[in-house]
């Protein structure tokens, strides 16, 4: 009984992992939605982790990825939100190594004119400034980046 238990959550966990990536922290938590016992959700993790449905450094490098080019997010947003999700410093580092220096920039820049543009209509100023400096820095970049460009929109 407990092997055929275990056998439907791993098939189950399985259509899981196969719909998207999924981190080891991710599959725990749906295992524990699912009221698996936590030796047996150990047990599963282990088994989709060899059969490679679960691989927290190809999860790092697709959320970088993604939240990079589809949600515009900076690095700081990037990397909270892989802690958050329990992976590694080492992975973390890793994929962060996928982020394009100039393509980075460039999209900062972008970021910034098409603010700057929205927030002119009410605001004028240091409020402006201070605006758009906000929602980028909620956007995750980093604020060495941010203050010499917000200077150069400024002039």
């Amino acid at each position: 009984m407990e092997a055929e238990i275990k056998s439907l959550y791993l098939r189950k966990a399985a259509d899981y992992c196969a719909s998207r990536e999924h981190c080891q922290f991710e599959v725990l938590k749906k295992l524990r939605e699912w009221e698996v016992k936590e030796e047996v959700a150990d047990e599963i993790l282990v088994t989709l982790i060899s059969m490679g449905f679960v691989d927290d450094q190809r999860y790092a490098s697709a959320y970088v990825r993604g939240k990079r080019r589809i949600n515009g997010w900076g690095r700081l947003k990037i990397r909270n939100g892989l802690l958050q999700r329990q992976i590694s410093a080492p992975c973390i580092r890793e994929a962060m190594k996928e982020i394009d220096e100039e393509e980075y920039l460039a999209d900062l820049k972008n970021q910034i004119e098409t603010l700057w543009k929205q927030h002119a209509r009410k605001k004028s100023g240091l409020k402006l400034k201070a605006a758009v400096l906000s929602t980028l820095q909620q956007r995750g970049f980093e604020t060495h980046f941010l203050y010499p460009l917000l200077e150069q929109m400024a002039n």
